[in-house]
C-alpha cells in the first residue's frame, strides 16, 4: 500500500491511497502537539495524537490508548514502537529517508521524501510513504509513529543546525576580539 503526500513536510499532510485515490490520513499541529485524523465512514476524525513535552518524555496517544511514553532523550534517529500485533518495529533514518523494520529486521515500510527540481518543475516528485503488505495489520500504528519519527528527526536537524550557527557565531567574535588586541 503506497500513499502519496501532498505536501513536502509529512507534519503538514494529507496520505493519500495510490490505489483508490482516498485521502485516508490527515496531519495536523496545535500548539506543539500533533494530531493524526483517519478517515472513517466519510469523515475524518481524530485516531491518534502526539504530545511533545521538553522535560519530560513525550506521549503517544492511539485510539485514545497511551502506546506509551517514548523516550527520545538519546535521540540516535531511531524510535522503536510495539504494534498492536504484539511485536517490535523501528523507525530508522537511511540518509534523508526512513525505513521501518519488524523484530526479524525485515523491511516494513520505507518513506521516499520525493524531489523537488530545480529546474525543470516537470520533474518534481512529492514524497511516497510505502508498506508492504504485512505491515497493513499495523497500518495505523505505522502512520503515527511515522509522524512522530519526522518530528523528531527535525527538530534533531533544527537543533544541530542552530548549535553549528552558535559556534559559528562564537568563532567569528573570538577572531574579532583576537584581531583588536
Amino acid at each position: 500500500m503506497d500513499f502519496s503526500l501532498d505536501h513536502r513536510d509529512p507534519l503538514k499532510s494529507t496520505f493519500t491511497s495510490t490505489h483508490d485515490n482516498v485521502p485516508l490520513y490527515k496531519v495536523n499541529r496545535h500548539s506543539g502537539d500533533i494530531e493524526v485524523h483517519k478517515l472513517v465512514n466519510g469523515r475524518h476524525v481524530l485516531m491518534a495524537k502526539i504530545e511533545l513535552h521538553t522535560f519530560h518524555s513525550d506521549k503517544v496517544f492511539l485510539w485514545g490508548k497511551e502506546i506509551g511514553p517514548i523516550d527520545t532523550s538519546s535521540w540516535k534517529g531511531s524510535i522503536q514502537f510495539p504494534g498492536s500485533d504484539g511485536s517490535p518495529y523501528k523507525w530508522k533514518r537511511d540518509g534523508s529517508d526512513f525505513k521501518l523494520h519488524d523484530k526479524s529486521k525485515q523491511e516494513v515500510a520505507t518513506f521516499d521524501h520525493g524531489h523537488q527540481a530545480i529546474f525543470h518543475k516537470s520533474h518534481n516528485r512529492l514524497p511516497v510513504l510505502h508498506i508492504r503488505s504485512d505491515g497493513v495489520r499495523v497500518l495505523d500504528e505505522i502512520i503515527t509513529m511515522f509522524v512522530y519519527m519526522v518530528k523528531k528527526t527535525d527538530d534533531a536537524n533544527r537543533n544541530t543546525t542552530a548549535a553549528g550557527a552558535a559556534s559559528a557565531s562564537a568563532s567569528a567574535n573570538a577572531a574579532v576580539a583576537a584581531s583588536t588586541c
